[in-house]
């Protein structure tokens, strides 16, 4: 074959693969674009759970305060049921112990729909859960009643918006339910302290103080004080709820 011939044919063959080498680039471009995007938003993704979940740990973990606060005021855990656009949190409570849940909903990941991506699969649930250790009352100086309790937070071990298995509190142990782990464990103490503190509002009464221990777990706790107008928590813990400080949990995720 002559070279003239030669360059015909190559033409010919060229001519006759040209759609088929256009649609070979088209579909090598979008898989690149496809693969950029998977980079790009499941990273995200990730990170938004993550956000999530870091968020309602806290609120789980804050609600523990708060039912130590209301057996301290008022002699029981408080029951409350409410639905945010995220989780659904409601409560069951007992004598000595209250169960509070942050079932994930459905759907849960809105912002990615503008990233193409569907987002049906839940986020993780939550069960976090308060034990009465001890309640008295007491004419000690200002402290006029105290209670000690034990509270955890615990986490699914994957994302699901079905109910948790419990906690279980067993000689001075609280433990995760099945399939969960536990994400918080901390010891409370609660006070019921009667003085003159310096906000002018306030005066004479009887304030509430709920103090949480520094370190995870249960530790023998001194008591809150009162001196000179002021409440403070013991040695080895810190202030989770001081009077007028109490924060509104209708904020939900």
């Amino acid at each position: 074959m002559n070279i003239y011939s030669r360059a015909k044919w190559l033409q010919y063959l060229s001519k006759k693969n040209e759609n088929q080498g256009n649609v070979l680039v088209a579909v090598l471009v979008v898989l690149i674009i496809v693969g950029v995007l998977v980079t790009m938003v499941f990273p995200k993704d990730n990170c938004c759970r993550e956000n999530f979940n870091r968020s309602v740990r806290i609120i789980t973990g804050g609600m523990n305060t708060e039912q130590t606060l209301e057996y301290l005021e008022n002699g029981a855990f408080k029951d409350f049921k409410y639905e945010s656009k995220n989780y659904e949190y409601s409560t069951r409570a007992t004598k000595t112990a209250v169960f509070h849940y942050a079932l994930a909903q459905k759907n849960t990941l809105e912002p990615f729909k503008k990233y193409f991506v569907s987002a049906s699969e839940p986020l993780k649930s939550y069960v976090g859960a308060v034990f009465l250790v001890s309640s008295s009352r007491l004419e000690k100086k200002k402290l006029k009643k105290k209670i000690e309790t034990l509270g955890i937070v615990c986490e699914t071990s994957f994302p699901t918006s079905n109910i948790p298995a419990n906690p279980t509190y067993k000689n001075g142990v609280i433990t995760c339910g099945k399939n969960t782990k536990k994400v918080g464990y901390s010891s409370y103490v609660g006070a019921l302290v009667e003085g003159e503190l310096k906000t002018p509002a306030i005066g004479m009464t009887i304030v509430s103080i709920v103090c949480e221990s520094n370190a995870p777990g249960a530790i023998k706790h001194v008591e809150p004080a009162y001196q000179n107008g002021e409440v403070a928590c013991g040695s080895n813990t810190r202030s989770s709820y001081r009077h007028l400080d109490r924060y509104s949990y209708r904020h939900l995720y």
